[in-house]
């Protein structure tokens, strides 16, 4: 009877691919809890891609700078036991980068919203403020008393005489 011999590589893409459906199932204090579980990940390289994997999905701030941490740490670790990990390293490094760009963009056109927001209220408000002055004059020249009607002409003069 033949029993296939698993490489390394294989044993380590098992592991992620499952390790990823536990951590997608996780609430997000539980994820944290996960997280303090795997304390640093200095451990091996497994607990390092576990870890870097983890903080991959916290969505906190300086968590995905610390994931691109660990895996140059996984990466520039030559031993056999880290060998099997290093494709997946780059490829998790690869998407911890543009996601690193894409927060920072996002942030970015957050804060040009924000500014944009800012000047279109202060805009709002200078507007009002014109409105106001102008509904305040319309009621001062409201409140004014009307002048009465025009005096009616009072009978007419006399045509002037021709002198004697």
């Amino acid at each position: 009877m033949y029993v296939p011999q698993l490489e390394p590589v294989d044993v380590a893409a098992r592991h992620l691919l499952g390790y990823q459906e536990r951590l997608l199932q996780l609430s997000p204090g539980d994820l944290a809890q996960e997280v303090a579980r795997l304390g640093d990940g200095s451990a091996s390289p497994q607990a390092a891609m576990d870890l870097a994997l983890a903080l991959g999905h916290t969505r906190s701030p300086g968590d995905l700078l610390r994931a691109q941490g660990l895996l140059d740490q996984v990466l520039r670790n030559s031993s056999p036991q880290a060998q099997p990990w290093h494709a997946f390293a780059r490829l998790l490094q690869a998407r911890y980068v543009e996601q690193r760009r894409a927060e920072e963009q996002t942030e970015k056109l957050n804060a040009q919203l924000r500014d944009a927001q800012r000047d279109n209220q202060r805009k709002i408000d200078q507007l009002n403020e014109k409105l106001e002055a102008l509904k305040n004059i319309e009621r001062s020249l409201n409140s004014r008393p009307q002048p009465g009607p025009p005096p009616s002409p009072a009978s007419p003069a006399p045509a002037a005489r021709p002198a004697p």
